[in-house]
């Protein structure tokens, strides 16, 4: 059994979609045979742990997430250019000609728990890829050339293990620069461009993730191969992240009202998931379905996380509805 490859002299990675058409559900098709295989060669390839990075192992596929529809366009389009990178860049002679094109570099921005670090493990998952999350907190060093040593060693082993590596809260490594005033600021700026460096020589694929775009100075924008926003969802979005949010082997009550919490609770998806988890352990420790009562009470606390007020009777319908 033959094994396409997805980055040229690496770990065997995903298969490339048939069409375009396929291209969301190909991981999925694939026999389970080919399957067990991809995860051993996975897990031969990460056998040495990222001393600052921790593995992000989820089970999240392409159809699991509710998005607008144009991020979802561009989430595909990252997903087709992983799996056609080296048909274009080697079998069609791109490298020859675009050096850059070899790098896929990607930057989420969007409002906290609108889908960005979901869309980062679906684009592992749908590769057969592992995702590594960067604790920048354990890189960046106060001693001159430390940071530089460690980013190093980080993108050297992951090139060699063939991993997605996720940096979050990019805004912190890309802030807006001001004018260099003391030798803090001067090395500050190497880090930086040290780290864009290695991000754009990377053989495989980075993603940074940002919740305030508007920090990050636009001269680093331009390096990035895609820039996908993450919106706050709509109402009908909200809709479907309610009626995605329990198992479907949750005893759910008959009297849960989804669109009236979509149209009355401005919430994001990862709101929208802590309640419905909240709800559920309400439930299980009443040893009964999950209902009404345990939505609204779960949502309260919630709202109480997110420094909001709660009003129960904004939540039933009246006569005018």
């Amino acid at each position: 059994m033959r094994l396409p490859a997805l980055w040229p002299g690496t770990a065997p990675g995903a298969p490339s979609a048939s069409s375009a058409a396929d291209a969301a559900n190909a991981a999925n098709a694939i026999d389970p045979d080919t399957q067990r295989l991809f995860d051993a060669c996975r897990e031969q390839s990460q056998r040495t742990q990222l001393a600052v990075a921790q593995e992000v192992r989820t089970r999240y596929r392409f159809d699991d997430i509710v998005l607008p529809d144009e991020t979802r366009d561009w989430l595909l389009e990252v997903l087709h250019y992983a799996r056609n990178r080296h048909q274009v860049v080697e079998g069609w002679g791109f490298d020859a000609k675009h050096q850059a094109s070899r790098n896929l570099s990607v930057l989420f921005h969007g409002p906290s728990g609108t889908g960005k670090t979901m869309a980062a493990s679906i684009i592992a998952n749908e590769l057969n890829l592992g995702l590594f999350r960067i604790d920048l907190a354990s890189i960046v060093s106060k001693y001159i050339g430390e940071t530089e040593k460690q980013l190093a060693q980080l993108f050297d082993q992951a090139e060699a293990m063939n991993v997605v590596l996720f940096f979050d809260e990019a805004e912190g490594l890309f802030a807006k620069r001001t004018d260099t005033r003391d030798a803090h600021d001067r090395y500050a700026n190497l880090q930086t461009g040290y780290l864009l460096q290695r991000i754009e020589t990377y053989q495989g694929i980075v993603i940074l993730s940002t919740n305030l775009l508007q920090n990050i100075d636009k001269a680093f924008l331009r390096r990035f191969r895609f820039i996908v926003e993450y919106p706050f969802p709509s109402e009908a979005q909200r809709l479907a992240l309610w009626r995605n949010a329990f198992p479907a082997a949750t005893p759910l009550g008959d009297d849960l009202d989804f669109a009236l919490l979509a149209e009355r609770a401005p919430l994001s998806g990862g709101n929208i998931n802590n309640i419905a988890i909240g709800a559920a352990f309400l439930a299980a420790a009443e040893g009964a379905a999950v209902g009404w009562r345990h939505l609204l009470q779960a949502t309260e606390r919630e709202y109480r996380k997110l420094g909001k007020v709660f009003v129960p009777h904004e939540f039933e319908w009246g006569e005018d509805d």
